[in-house]
């Protein structure tokens, strides 16, 4: 016998896995620059984590259930990039990306999107049991960066 999740069951089984992974993140980057990020508290914040003594810094953690290349693109929510567009203070906003084959990072860049390089369009998954419909902003993996595969073992 095996056990069928409802949708809210599979969403929040996702969103903790999320929160795992989101501390997980701050302690690999603690490691290497002690006492810098810490985890945004609100829910429903923005970005997940920023650094102590730098308002010039958001970073956002995308946690995957596959491989880096299984996919042509990362894809973001629009709010996220959308903050970033227009945000006129030079603030750095760094997008994380967990896969199951390690950790890479996007550090967005306006003219990704003025030359066409990211872009937005629909995107939709039924991998919840239900049908989930928004508009995303598509990274493409090449400007991904990999950082380490060492943070997958880590508890």
């Amino acid at each position: 016998m095996y056990l069928i999740m409802n949708f809210k069951e599979q969403f929040e089984k996702d969103y903790f896995m999320g929160k795992l992974n989101e501390k997980k993140l701050i302690k690999y980057l603690n490691d290497i620059d002690p006492e810098t990020y810490y985890l945004c508290r609100q829910r429903y914040a923005l970005m997940d984590f920023k650094k102590f003594n730098d308002d010039k810094f958001l970073g956002e953690l995308k946690s995957r259930n596959c491989k880096k290349d299984k996919w042509e693109t990362a894809i973001i929510s629009t709010n996220k990039i959308e903050k970033a567009i227009k945000d006129t203070n030079g603030t750095l906003y760094k997008f994380y990306y967990l896969y199951e084959d390690g950790l890479y990072y996007y550090d967005f860049n306006k003219e990704d999107i003025d030359n066409g390089i990211i872009f937005k369009d629909w995107w939709c998954r039924y991998s919840r049991g239900q049908e989930e419909k928004k508009m995303v902003y598509y990274i493409p993996r090449e400007l991904l960066t990999f950082i380490t595969d060492e943070i997958n073992s880590l508890n």
